[in-house]
Formats: C-alpha cells, structure tokens, sequence
C-alpha cells in the first residue's frame, strides 16, 4: 500500500513541478534565476493578425515551367469590405524564398482615388494583383497598372518553392493578412 501511495505522490510532484515551469507562475518571483532553472519566461504578444484578413486573398498560385510561364501569384480585394480599398505599397510577400515588398511605382496612369498618390498601388473592392517571376516583357516598368482594377507586378527573380511552399501576405505593419501552402 505504502508503494502505491508514494508512486502517487510522486506523479503528484512531477504534475506540479511541470506545470509551474510552463505556465511560468513564479517567473515574477524568480525572474532570471527562474530562466536558468529551466522555467519558462512568458512575455504577451501584439496580435499577428492584420486588421486587413479576410479583405485581401492569395486566390491562387502557379509554378510555371519557369522559362515561357513565369511563377504567378494572384491576390484578390474581397468583394465585401470594411474598407473601400487599400493602399498595398508597404506590403509584403514572404515565401520560403524571401521576402517581397510592394513599392511604389511609375504610374502611367491618372490618379483615380481621390487622396491616393499615384505611384501607390491601390487594391480596389474586388480587384486583382498578379506577381510575375519574369521581367515586364512589355518594357522596363517593374509594374504595371493594367486596368482601375487590375495590377501586374514583375518581380523578375522566381520566388516560390518548387514543388511545394508556403506564401505569407503581410501588411505595412507586418501584421499576417493571408497564408497560402501550395
């Protein structure tokens, strides 16, 4: 009986033990002397997610053969919003190869947002932004306004994994909007 009772308490101790050094319960009491006795410091975090999730999607992605078809990627505005659109300069797109930021462009086309700089990339209610892995065939534009509602980006380098990945889209603030695996 006497086994019995001490393989409990046992089991007692280590349950205890365990969950004080992952909750960090008594970080505060210890502080560093509690980081070097194994007990985790727990810190709070600022959301990841963007205030944008759910008004900007990654629809779909294409490999490619990498030489004729470039890689595609293609974000889309949802039709529902909270905003009326959104201004995508100072976004990115981090794949397993790197990370992607949206600049400003070489609008050649009249500003059509009242409050909008021309040279930024506005992503209307609905609209389309395609990246390209190849040069601009059409010229030494990086990217191109094709339409109010359609944008063409050449990135010029291959930026997916081949066969298999994963594409985050983030915000300004480097907050996640959309996450992609293919």
């Amino acid at each position: 009986m006497h086994i019995i009772g001490g393989i409990l308490l046992l089991v007692l101790v280590f349950g205890v033990v365990f969950f004080v050094s992952t909750s960090g319960v008594l970080q505060s009491a210890f502080g560093p002397l509690g980081s070097s006795l194994g007990f985790k410091q727990t810190t709070s975090t600022v959301s990841a997610v963007s205030e944008y999730k759910g008004e900007v999607d990654i629809r779909f992605v294409s490999l490619g053969d990498g030489v004729k078809q470039p890689m595609v990627v293609s974000l889309k505005g949802a039709n529902a919003t909270k905003h009326e659109g959104i201004v995508m300069t100072g976004w990115s797109l981090k794949t397993d190869r790197g990370t992607y930021p949206i600049p400003k462009v070489a609008n050649l086309y009249s500003p059509s947002v009242p409050g909008v700089p021309p040279e930024d990339i506005y992503l209307r209610s609905g609209g389309t932004i395609n990246l390209y892995s190849s040069k601009n065939p059409q010229g030494n534009e990086q990217f191109i306004r094709s339409g109010l509602a359609e944008w063409q980006l050449w990135l010029g380098a291959e930026f997916l994994s081949v066969p298999h990945g994963t594409i985050i889209l983030r915000d300004g603030k480097d907050k996640t909007v959309d996450e992609y695996k293919y």
